[in-house]
């Protein structure tokens, strides 16, 4: 955890000692090049692919119906958008901290069991973007880029409340959990001067948790809904 903190505040800096400092506070400004920005919000975190469908055949083999559904959480960052030039065009990066997870159920018609995992996850995306004026106040912002994410903390909660922490789910012989991540990010916001609205859609690359011999890991996902301001 210390080291990969380390390495994204190597790269979170080192990225930012490129940059050229902007002599005005407004990025809407003419000659502005570094827009600096904090943002934070809500996250709505599930998982996908092959887990979700192997978790509801083995709900059906067993009389029930199982459904992976979502876990809320949050998400906060703090980063910069560097422009090319005086193009509407820039690359950024940024440092940030929140949360993956999902929740799940199995019913039958006399009993409903619910279990959820919660992971709190810190994270270095680099995006490529484009904001585009509406006015001199209003900009579409859409961008596009990687993130590489590692969970620090967490549990997984089982249907009878007991709970069991991310370390063990790792040191268990019939769960894989894992907790480094990479994977990609897709978003768009609405600037409003200094403030922003966002919402972004990321998706990770690696398998993450499931169950050894009888369910295929899965895939992290989230939407995230947050709110930014630029310095």
């Amino acid at each position: 955890m210390k080291k990969f903190l380390a390495l994204a505040l190597v790269v979170l800096m080192g990225a930012s000692a490129n940059a050229q400092l902007v002599q005005s506070r407004s990025f809407h400004k003419e000659g502005a090049r570094v827009n600096w920005f904090v943002r934070g919000g809500v996250s709505l975190n599930t998982t996908n692919g092959k887990y979700v469908k192997d978790f509801k055949k083995v709900n059906e083999d067993n009389g029930f119906k199982g459904s992976v559904g979502f876990k809320p959480g949050f998400d906060v960052s703090a980063g910069f958008q560097r422009f090319f030039g005086k193009k509407n065009g820039y690359w950024g990066a940024e440092l940030g901290v929140g949360t993956r997870g999902f929740t799940q159920k199995s019913k039958n018609e006399s009993v409903t069991y619910k279990e959820n995992l919660n992971a709190f996850t810190v994270k270095l995306p680099i995006f490529l973007g484009y904001s585009y004026p509406i006015n001199e106040d209003i900009r579409i912002d859409g961008h596009v880029g990687p993130f590489v994410s590692f969970d620090f903390a967490g549990k997984f909660t089982d249907a009878d409340g007991e709970t069991t922490s991310i370390s063990d789910l790792e040191d268990e012989y019939d769960n894989d959990y894992q907790r480094l991540d990479v994977g990609a990010a897709a978003g768009l916001g609405v600037w409003y001067d200094h403030v922003l609205l966002d919402v972004t859609y990321q998706r990770g690359f690696f398998k993450w948790f499931g169950a050894e011999h009888y369910i295929e890991q899965g895939n992290a996902s989230s939407i995230i809904i947050r709110l930014g301001y630029a310095f």
